[in-house]
């Protein structure tokens, strides 16, 4: 189920051919996509949901225009909604429900699986595999973008 820009929809698409065919039977009934524009993404608890998994993206890291998928920004797209999904495979826990350090081992968890689908998917594409300075880099870029447009209003 996707409420999204058709760029947004195409690219999530895109993102979820990269994940192992046992993972995306188990979950593709209860995937649920909405874009926003106040966050990279956020996975809702299931106290929030009962019967669907809802990745919440920013309609701002969404790429736009004629770009290829070795554009940095769809690297970085691909990368955002893979870490959302392990969110739900590993049915993680809402931050406030844990402790600081818990919640950093999740998002770890998280960045682990990201990784290791996408980069599978890349190099079975012969494409040059997504680092951790690589996410940084456009983690950087999307928090100055975002500063950009609070200072702006």
């Amino acid at each position: 189920m996707f409420s999204c820009s058709y760029d947004a929809k195409f690219w999530i698409c895109h993102a979820l051919r990269c994940l192992p065919s046992e993972i995306w039977d188990s979950l593709r009934e209860r995937l649920a996509f909405v874009c926003m524009d106040s966050s990279d993404g956020r996975r809702l608890t299931h106290e929030f949901c009962e019967n669907h998994e809802i990745i919440i993206l920013s309609e701002r890291i969404v790429p736009r225009g004629n770009v290829a998928e070795d554009d940095s920004k769809v690297r970085y797209f691909m990368f955002a909604v893979l870490h959302e999904v392990a969110h739900a495979v590993c049915d993680h826990q809402a931050p406030k429900a844990i402790s600081e350090a818990e919640n950093v081992g999740q998002e770890n968890d998280a960045d682990r699986f990201a990784f290791a689908w996408f980069n599978e998917y890349l190099k079975s594409k012969n494409q040059q595999e997504f680092t951790s300075a690589e996410l940084a880099k456009a983690q950087m870029a999307n928090k100055e973008a975002w500063e950009r447009a609070l200072g702006s209003h």
